[in-house]
């Protein structure tokens, strides 16, 4: 049984779309599903996806990561 929310936010939805305004960049972990909407403007659009891969230390002392 799925319960009825009064307003669904993150944390009680499965989807959760973003606006996103002129110069703004969203980040967020390859492994979301994620999907771009069918752009239908005239204006162009661009879109670009890429994976960054961490190098280096990454930690404290006490519990160091060698990436």
């Amino acid at each position: 049984m799925i319960p009825a929310y009064k307003r669904y936010t993150p944390q009680n939805s499965a989807q959760h779309p973003f606006d996103v305004t002129e110069g703004q960049m969203l980040i967020f972990p390859s492994r979301l599903s994620h999907l771009v909407e069918t752009h239908q403007s005239e204006v162009e659009r661009v879109s670009i996806a890429f994976n960054a891969v961490p190098k280096g230390r990454l930690g404290y002392d006490s519990g160091l990561l060698e990436l």
